[in-house]
């Protein structure tokens, strides 16, 4: 025989047992669709919730207020509305910009405390607060 007539032959027998096997194993018309689950949206909501929470500005409505600032500053109402800011899903401030006003923050209370003193009195409170700084 010439390779022709094997190809042929091979070719049909091929779509033979392709065209079989799609027959046999073709799915009943009378299975059950498959049910999809929906996932409870319930740990979405609570987190929605919690960054709410995060997020509320009652926490630092007292740090802000006019009476505090006229008497201790902004440094408070500075630091604590940024560090809200950086809580949630769709926070507008990093971690890094919080730290800076600490840092701010800080320095200006160890500068006032350290005003009084004197000498080596003013040295060793300088060198207390940049241990422990």
């Amino acid at each position: 025989m010439d390779p022709i007539t094997w190809i042929l032959i091979g070719v049909i027998a091929g779509g033979t047992v392709v065209g079989g096997g799609m027959i046999l194993f073709q799915p009943d018309s009378d299975s059950v669709d498959p049910v999809i689950v929906v996932p409870d949206n319930s740990v979405a909501e609570t987190q929605q919730e919690v960054i709410i929470q995060l997020t509320d500005l009652d926490i630092a409505k007292e740090a802000c207020a006019t009476e505090f600032i006229s008497t201790y500053g902004d440094g408070l109402c500075r630091e604590m509305f940024c560090r809200m800011q950086s809580r949630g899903i769709d926070s507008q401030t990093s971690g890094t910009e919080c730290e800076a006003i600490a840092n701010i923050n800080n320095t200006i209370t160890i500068l006032e405390t350290c005003a009084a003193l004197e000498g080596d009195a003013l040295e060793d409170c300088y060198e207390i607060f940049r241990e422990r700084k």
